[in-house]
């Protein structure tokens, strides 16, 4: 959002015929400082789930595949979401072959860890788990998502362990959910990540199905994440996230990018370093890097970003 000429409290203003504003010096006076309202960006997330029978039938280095997607989510204390539900808008929808599909859904919000938790107990313990209509499921989830405000980062992440097929057969017709996955990021900027829980039934469609599948909902150039135990898969779900959910911030006001180094950001009062712990991203957004990024994801309680800048900034 842009902010100008407004001059805030401590903000000094000049007439046309004063001298040139320098960082010191003889040329004009010190730059006063402006502190910002940061408020991080918080992406829209839809959780996917395949609810075809193999989930429950079928193991991931042990553990049924369906619990382990659920226990590497929202497991109390060591579930991912325990810390990043607050950084992110996250939703849920596990997907079954009722009603082509039956959808067990949490929409996106702030804080939903029980709420995915209860749309995926839903669908294990109801619906018809024969099928995977995954295309269907894409482009209702798809068409939810297009409602989020206009530039907000929209994204569905997959779960699945076979190739899609349909509402009433088990051949596979993987082509329709590719095709949703393309449309939705061709129409409205929704990107599709896609998780392969092993290779279900040992289908030889299933290497090519992945691949095509990432490369739609990512323009053509997605990686597709195949795992074979619940530690591969934490890791699969955690480097999307990552990506996804990338400290960014935005200001409540326009800063020179060309002079950020001289804005001082803290988290949670401790002074971070410019292009160490943070970067400006652009005239509205700036963004945590390295160990500070990976710090703030961490934190069970979302630690406080303020940010003050001097020179060329404005509210």
């Amino acid at each position: 959002m842009l902010f100008v000429g407004c001059a805030g409290p401590g903000i000094t203003t000049y007439a046309d015929n004063d001298p040139p504003i320098e960082n010191g010096g003889s040329g004009g006076g010190s730059c006063n400082a402006t502190a910002f309202t940061v408020t991080p960006v918080t992406p829209y997330i839809q959780l996917v789930v395949d609810g075809s029978g193999t989930m429950f039938q079928e193991n991931l280095g042990g553990t049924q595949k369906f619990s382990a997607v659920k226990n590497v989510l929202v497991q109390a204390g060591s579930g991912l979401l325990n810390t990043l539900q607050s950084k992110a808008l996250f939703g849920a929808s596990m997907y079954t072959s009722d009603a082509c599909p039956k959808l067990f859904s949490s929409p996106c919000a702030l804080n939903n860890m029980a709420g995915i938790n209860t749309a995926l107990n839903d669908g294990a313990n109801n619906g018809n788990h024969l099928f995977d209509p995954l295309d269907k499921a894409i482009t209702a989830v798809a068409t939810t998502l297009a409602a989020a405000p206009a530039g907000s980062k929209k994204v569905i992440i997959v779960a699945t362990d076979g190739v899609a097929n349909g509402c009433n057969s088990n051949n596979d017709n993987p082509t329709p959910a590719v095709t949703a996955a393309t449309d939705a990021y061709a129409n409205n900027q929704i990107s599709t990540y896609i998780i392969g829980l092993g290779n279900a039934d040992g289908d030889p469609n299933w290497t090519g199905f992945q691949t095509n599948m990432a490369n739609a909902g990512a323009g053509g150039t997605g990686t597709p994440h195949n795992v074979t135990s619940s530690a591969t898969l934490t890791t699969a779900y955690s480097t999307i996230f990552d990506a996804v959910i990338d400290c960014s911030m935005t200001l409540d006001g326009t800063i020179d990018v060309a002079q950020a180094s001289l804005g001082t950001v803290k988290s949670n009062g401790t002074t971070l370093v410019y292009t160490t712990d943070w970067t400006a991203v652009d005239a509205h957004t700036i963004k945590l890097v390295g160990q500070a990024c990976t710090a703030y994801k961490a934190a069970a309680t979302t630690p406080e970003i303020t940010a003050t800048f001097t020179c060329g900034s404005s509210h």
